[in-house]
Parts: structure tokens; sequence; C-alpha cells
């Protein structure tokens, strides 16, 4: 595992989780709640190891920051697929993964992260098809590359996770409280954080 910062927001990745054996699976499987221990069932065995390591590493998250005891955290999901802690209003969390890359933020206000293995694709078709027309002038701004590609994409989803409503969140959607950061791992991994604009 790896620590990494962003505004006093704790983030930790750990590297190589798909390479959770069958045997730590079922060991480690009834740490996850029940409709999540059900749904990790039936996912294909990569995806499935790889989404029980985001459980576990948001639970070990939850526990450092806010000693809570392990056996006291369980989750459930938000009307729109956000996932929360039952019974404490005040933490808040987010998991994301890429490849066999898992990654999650953990803040006392409302969090959204992504990361994302920067891949050649066709850029400009997907922008077109799926960035509004301010995202699309943006991504052109900055050099219309992977890097400038990239940053539109995380901090899209980051924001959707952080409003709770998804990749395909509206403009309307958009409550302009908050702000974004991002971070580089292992070079060709982009991470973008969305977290709440704090004014003082």
């Amino acid at each position: 595992m790896k620590q990494m910062n962003a505004n006093g927001r704790n983030i930790i990745v750990v590297p190589n989780a798909d390479a959770l054996t069958d045997s730590d699976f079922e060991m480690w499987l009834s740490f996850a709640d029940g409709h999540k221990r059900e749904q990790l069932q039936s996912m294909r065995k990569q995806a499935a190891h790889i989404s029980l390591v985001g459980v576990l590493l948001a639970k070990y998250a939850i526990h450092k920051k806010w000693n809570i005891p392990i056996d006291q955290i369980r989750f459930d999901i938000g009307s729109h697929g956000k996932p929360y802690i039952i019974g404490y209003e005040q933490v808040h969390f987010n998991i994301s993964h890429s490849d066999n890359i898992c990654i999650c933020a953990v803040d006392d206000m409302p969090i959204g992260i992504d990361i994302q293995k920067m891949k050649p694709y066709r850029f400009d078709l997907i922008a077109k098809r799926f960035f509004t027309q301010e995202e699309q002038e943006r991504y052109i701004l900055e050099g219309k590359n992977q890097t400038a590609f990239y940053r539109m994409w995380t901090k899209r989803e980051s924001i959707g996770k952080y409003l709770g409503v998804g990749f395909h969140y509206k403009p309307t959607d958009d409550t302009l409280d908050w702000k974004t950061e991002y971070m580089l791992y292992q070079k060709d991994y982009m991470i973008c954080v969305c977290t709440k604009n704090k004014i003082y």
C-alpha cells in the first residue's frame, strides 16, 4: 500500500490488487456486507478479487482515520449507486480501480476519486461523444493529447462520483461547490480527486 495526500485528504493506493489468491478471497469475503458479497460471488474472478480489495481498502482507510472498529463498518448503496457507511454521516469515502490498481479516498466531507491507466485511443472521437462543449474546449485548450483527455475523463468521473450521480451527470446536477485536483501514479495512471470546496 502507498499513502498519498490531496489537501489533507487521505488517499491509499494498492498496486497488484488482482494478486489476491482464491483462498485469500474466500477468507476475506466475509468482510463484504450481504448484498456486496452476493455481487462479488457472481462476478468474474479477477474483477471480484479487485472489487473485494476495494471493500477491504475502504474499511481499513475508514478505521485508520476515524478509529471505527472494523466490525462496525457496514456499507450500503445510495439511490444513485454511491456507497456510504451506515450510521456515520460524517464519514465519506470513494473507491476506484484501473487494471490492477485500486485506490480509496476518505474525508469528512463528500469526495469522489477516479483513476485511469493512460492508454492510446481515438481521443477526439471519444471526446466528441462524451464531453460537453465546455469540456471539449478545455480538452483542446490543454493540448488535445493523451494527458489532456485523461484529465478531462477522470475529472468527469470524479465529479459524478462526488455528486453521487455517475459519469453522465448533467450541468444541472452541478452544485458548483466542488474543486478537483490531479495526481499521477507510476507516470501512466491519471488520478483526479473531487472534494468539497471549503470557503473560509
